[in-house]
C-alpha cells in the first residue's frame, strides 16, 4: 500500500469504536441497543428495514441492501453513502474523520449540504411512500378479512391431498390456520400481461408495528389438486411480513404470549407448505413463514420467542446459500445470547418433500 495511506486495519478499528457516531455522520438515525440497524437506503427511498447495517458480529460496520443487493464492509459503506470514487478515497476520508491523519481525498463525493438535501428529499419520498403502503395494506387487510376460511375449499384439498399435510395437528380448532383464507376467483396476470382467473390461497402477512400489512397469494387448480398452470403461481402484495401459521403450545397470539412472558420455540421458514409441514410435526412450536428467503432476514426477534429455528430448504444454489448466510447472520445478531439453530430437510427440496417421501 502507498506510503501516504494509513494502515487500513488501524483505521477500521477506530471506525468500529465509534460506529454510532459514524452512522450519524453519514446521515443514519441510529437508536441505542441491538446489533443491527434496519433502515432505508440513503441513496434511494426503498422499503424501510431493507437496508441493514451491522453494529456487532464479525464485521462491524458492514451493510447489505436486501432490495438492490449492494453491500460490503465499513469502507464500502462510506464509499457507497458519500458516492466516493473508490475504497481508497473511503480510507482517506475515514482516516481524516477519525483524526488519525489529514489526507487529500481525490473525489470528495457530495458536499454535506448536498447530502442533507438529498436525505431530506429521500425522507419526503419515504414518507409519501409509507403513506401509500399504509393505504394499500389497509385495503388488503379488509379484503383478506372478508374472505372465507379454507375449510371445505380447494385450499384445504391442496394442503391435505396435494401436499399431504395433516392440518388437524396444527393448533386448536378455534385458531387453526386463521392466517389463511380462500378466494374462489382471483385474477392472475403473467409477464406478458395475459389475465386469467383461478381459486387462490390468500395468507395474511403481519408485522409487529402495524399488524396485517400485506398478503401472500397462491393460485390453485380449480379442484385444488395442485397449483394453477401459470408462470408464477405465488406472489406477494403489500408490505412483507410474517405469515403466522401456528401459535405453538400456548395457543396465544404473539402479542398475548409476550404480554404473559411466555417464550416459545419459533420456527421460521420460507414457504407456507414447508412451514405447515413442520407445524404439524412439531405442534408445540410457533411457526411462521416469511414468503421469501430475503424475508426471513427482515423479521425482528419477537418477544414471544425464547429460541429460533431456521428452516433451510435443501435446493439452495450458490446465490441462495449466500442469502441464507445473511439470514443466519441477521438472527444471530438479533439473538443477544438466545439460541438460534438451523435444520435442513434431508429429502427433496424442502420439509414438505421430505415428509411426503417418508409417508
Amino acid at each position: 500500500m502507498s506510503a501516504d495511506l494509513p494502515d487500513k486495519e488501524r483505521v477500521r478499528w477506530a471506525l468500529q469504536q465509534r460506529l454510532p457516531d459514524l452512522l450519524h455522520e453519514l446521515g443514519f438515525n441510529v437508536r441505542a441497543g441491538g446489533q443491527v440497524v434496519n433502515t432505508v437506503n440513503p441513496r434511494s427511498p426503498g422499503a424501510k428495514g431493507a437496508f441493514a447495517i451491522w453494529l456487532g458480529g464479525a464485521r462491524p460496520g458492514s451493510f447489505y441492501d436486501f432490495q438492490t443487493g449492494d453491500g460490503g464492509d465499513v469502507y464500502e459503506l462510506i464509499r457507497y453513502v458519500l458516492e466516493l470514487a473508490s475504497w481508497l478515497d473511503a480510507l482517506r476520508w475515514a482516516a481524516n474523520w477519525t483524526g488519525l491523519t489529514q489526507l487529500p481525498v481525490a473525489h470528495a463525493g457530495r458536499s454535506r449540504i448536498e447530502r442533507e438535501n438529498a436525505r431530506a428529499r429521500i425522507e419526503r419520498e419515504r414518507t409519501n411512500e409509507a403513506a401509500k403502503r399504509r393505504r394499500v395494506s389497509e385495503g388488503l387487510f379488509w379484503w383478506w378479512k372478508g374472505l372465507p376460511p379454507i375449510s371445505g375449499t380447494p385450499v384445504e384439498t391442496y394442503l391435505r391431498e396435494a401436499r399431504g399435510i395433516p392440518l388437524e395437528r396444527i393448533g386448536s380448532p378455534k385458531f387453526r390456520l386463521s392466517a389463511l383464507r380462500y378466494c374462489d376467483r382471483l385474477q392472475h396476470r403473467d409477464e406478458s400481461g395475459r389475465e386469467t382467473y383461478w381459486p387462490a390461497m390468500v395468507a395474511a402477512m403481519t408485522r409487529e408495528d402495524i399488524g396485517v400489512c400485506g398478503v401472500h397469494r397462491t393460485w390453485l387448480a380449480p379442484d385444488g389438486r395442485g397449483k394453477a398452470d401459470v408462470d408464477k403461481p405465488k406472489k406477494m402484495q403489500g408490505t412483507a411480513g410474517s405469515i403466522r401459521l401456528s401459535r405453538g403450545a400456548s395457543g396465544l397470539s404473539a402479542p398475548a404470549a409476550a404480554a404473559r412472558g411466555i417464550k416459545d420455540v419459533l420456527a421460521i421458514g420460507e414457504g407456507i407448505e414447508t412451514c405447515l409441514t413442520v407445524a404439524a410435526a412439531r405442534p408445540t412450536w410457533r411457526v411462521w413463514a416469511a414468503g421469501s428467503l430475503d424475508g426471513m432476514g427482515r423479521i425482528p426477534w419477537p418477544e414471544c420467542a425464547g429460541s429460533v429455528v431456521l428452516l433451510k430448504d435443501r435446493d439452495l444454489g450458490t446465490t441462495a446459500q449466500r442469502a441464507f448466510a445473511r439470514v443466519l447472520d441477521h438472527w444471530r445478531h438479533e439473538a443477544h445470547g438466545r439460541r438460534v439453530s438451523v435444520v435442513e430437510s434431508e429429502v427433496g427440496n424442502d420439509f414438505n418433500d421430505w415428509a411426503k417421501g417418508a409417508a
